[in-house]
Parts: structure tokens; C-alpha cells; sequence
């Protein structure tokens, strides 16, 4: 909410059973016999090893009706994290998936492409043909770009989430740009009701946001100017 990312809140959903904030991730000599967290063929054996590999997709507005200028260069170094996903967005009546930037263009393909699932089982027989795009990428300025994007990232292991928090904050160094969301360690007291901010759901949701966001007094009046 209000374009920033709670670091704890992250840290609540990739380690459930951590007991604490910024626990320590896997121990090296482990982590190659581990896949997705798990040994392999067996359940785990320890839970505070655990970290949920994390898709991290940040909805933001980058200006009203055009895209504003001084988070171009932020929207740049996004694309060169390692853990880049890249941008959904596009511009009017079109909407694009954007994997990188030459200069002052974004490179970008169509989402509107499907293609054949993968077979998994028979891995020594796969044709690769569904790994590839039926139309190359195209190019378009940064300046086109529609203001609400989304940016995403992947962070297979804490480690990779915690270089990611690192060269965050880093982008707030870079002259001239503003960031394009916040960093934050703990959810600030500001934000609405722990109950509407429940990051796990259950069937009282609905009864719960709407006794939330309803108004005890229902009664208007119309005035004439």
C-alpha cells in the first residue's frame, strides 16, 4: 500500500515458522542438497531453513498522464538487478511486458502470445519450441510508457532478497531520480487496520472489509448552490 514494501511483512510469508525478523538463511553446506526448500523426497527437517522462493510483483503510478521524467533513471536500474522480472505495463489500449531498456527505449514482447505447456516428465525429449517468442522483441520510448506499471522480482533464496534490499536503497542515491516506492523495515502506523492489511485470507474477508469500509452514518443531503 502507498507504494512501499514492508521488509518484515516479506520476511513473515517466505519464513512462516521464523521466530524472528532476519533470521539466518541457509547454511552453505546445505543449500545444494535442498530444492525449493525441501530435501530431496523428503519433508524438512528443519523449518527455520525454510525460505519460500518469492515473486514479488510492486503495482506503482509513476505520474498522472505521462510518466514522469525523474523515475526513468530508478525504472533503468530496476532492469539490472539480477532479480529483475521486469515491467508489466504499456501504453494506451496496448499492453506490453518489459525486459529491458537500449538508451532511452524499452524492449519489450507481447503477453498476448499463448504457447503449449511443457511436458516435464519427458525431459530428455523436450522441444524447445514453446521457450521462444513467435514475434521478436520490439522497442518504444521510455517517454510512451503508460505511468501505471508494475515491476517485478524474483528472489530464489534470502540471500537474493536481502542483495535486493541492499541495491534498493542504493537507488535513492542516484542523483536526480526519485524512487519509485518505499523500503521499510517495519509497517509504518500509519497504514489502515491490521484486519484489512491480513495477508492470509479467509471466507470472513469479505464480511470483514465491508464492516471495515462502511459507514455508520448512510444519510446525505443534497445542498443547491
Amino acid at each position: 500500500m502507498d507504494n512501499t514494501v514492508v521488509i518484515e511483512e516479506i520476511r513473515r510469508l517466505c519464513k512462516p515458522n521464523c521466530p524472528c525478523p532476519g533470521a539466518s538463511a541457509f547454511p552453505s553446506a546445505e543449500s545444494d542438497l535442498l530444492s525449493n526448500g525441501y530435501p530431496d523426497g523428503d519433508e524438512p527437517i528443519d523449518s527455520l531453513l525454510l525460505w519460500k522462493p518469492l515473486v514479488l510483483l510492486i503495482p506503482l503510478r509513476l505520474g498522472l498522464t505521462d510518466i514522469n521524467e525523474a523515475y526513468i533513471e530508478t525504472l533503468k536500474h530496476c532492469f539490472m538487478m539480477p532479480q529483475s522480472l521486469g515491467v508489466i505495463g504499456g501504453k494506451p489500449n496496448s499492453a506490453h511486458y518489459f525486459i529491458g531498456y537500449v538508451g532511452e527505449e524499452l524492449i519489450y514482447l507481447d503477453p498476448h502470445t499463448t504457447q503449449p505447456a511443457v511436458d516435464p516428465i519427458d525431459s530428455c525429449h523436450i522441444s524447445d519450441e514453446s521457450f521462444h517468442c513467435q514475434h521478436p522483441p520490439c522497442r518504444m520510448s521510455i517517454a510512451e510508457l503508460d505511468p501505471s506499471i508494475a515491476v517485478g522480482f524474483f528472489c530464489n533464496k534470502e540471500e537474493d532478497f536481502n542483495d535486493w534490499c541492499q541495491q534498493i536503497k542504493k537507488l535513492s542515491l542516484i542523483r536526480g531520480a526519485l524512487p519509485m516506492f518505499e523500503l521499510v523495515e517495519h509497517q509504518p502506523s500509519h497504514f489502515s487496520s491490521p484486519d484489512v492489511l491480513n495477508l492470509t485470507p479467509d471466507s470472513s474477508d469479505a464480511d470483514r472489509l465491508e464492516r471495515f469500509f462502511d459507514s455508520e452514518d448512510e444519510d446525505f443531503e443534497i445542498l443547491s448552490l
